[in-house]
């Protein structure tokens, strides 16, 4: 029998409770059985509501598992907000229990058969957290991998925003080298936020997950349900 996975996708929130409490419910009508969260998920840098969010995204793994990855604008260090950083790739958490956060950063675990990876890192333009010099940013993603988050598009996918392409090239490389790969989710780019492509039924999904716009208002369009199959 295939094995089958609910997911509800977003990213960007800002530190925004409104907007996961709404990806909350969405996912809990769904029926959901994994969240996925690329990054620049509580605050905008070092927010003061920032103790608040991170407490409110424990209390909602109560209710459904959550993987993430952190995205530029998270200062906030995983291991002493009670979430679980993997010492070692392709560790099954299948079984996890209600309450479990997995922050992922550059590995990979299992979850009922699909091979998830996750990287926060994106492409030098300020000065802020997850960023690295064009010259300096490789993506070492294993070429196994059934679903992917990272915080940076792919150079060329819903990557445009103030005239210029945001997306990392190295990431884009990467992502071609994946023949399993079902379903890459990621943010950053609010401009394209609801952006998705996949030519059909066996292509994996591309989807731009960001929660909010611009002016970070909620942008629920960018909230991805989606049911994959192995």
């Amino acid at each position: 029998m295939a094995e089958s996975l609910r997911i509800t996708a977003a990213s960007d929130f800002h530190g925004s409770l409104d907007l996961i409490e709404y990806v909350a419910n969405t996912a809990i009508q769904f029926k959901s059985d994994l969240l996925l969260f690329p990054g620049d998920i509580c605050g905008y840098g070092h927010d003061p509501y920032l103790s608040e969010c991170l407490s409110y995204l424990r209390h909602l793994a109560e209710k459904i598992p959550i993987v993430l990855t952190p995205g530029n604008h998270d200062y906030w260090e995983p291991t002493l907000q009670g979430m679980i950083v993997p010492d070692t790739s392709d560790v099954d958490f299948s079984n996890m229990s209600l309450g479990t956060v997995i922050c992922l950063i550059d590995q990979s675990i299992m979850f009922r058969g699909f091979r998830i990876y996750g990287s926060p890192w994106t492409p030098l333009f300020n000065d802020w957290n997850w960023m690295k010099p064009v010259a300096e940013l490789t993506f070492d993603i294993p070429h196994n991998i059934h679903i992917l988050l990272t915080h940076s598009p792919p150079y060329g996918m819903a990557d445009y925003a103030d005239g210029v392409r945001i997306g990392s090239e190295a990431l884009e490389r990467a992502v071609k080298k994946l023949p399993d790969l079902k379903l890459h989710v990621f943010g950053h780019n609010h401009t394209d936020a609801g952006w998705r492509f996949g030519r059909d039924s066996s292509s994996p999904i591309f989807a731009n997950v960001a929660g909010c716009d611009n002016f970070l208002r909620p942008a629920i369009q960018g909230v991805l349900n989606v049911e994959l199959t192995l």
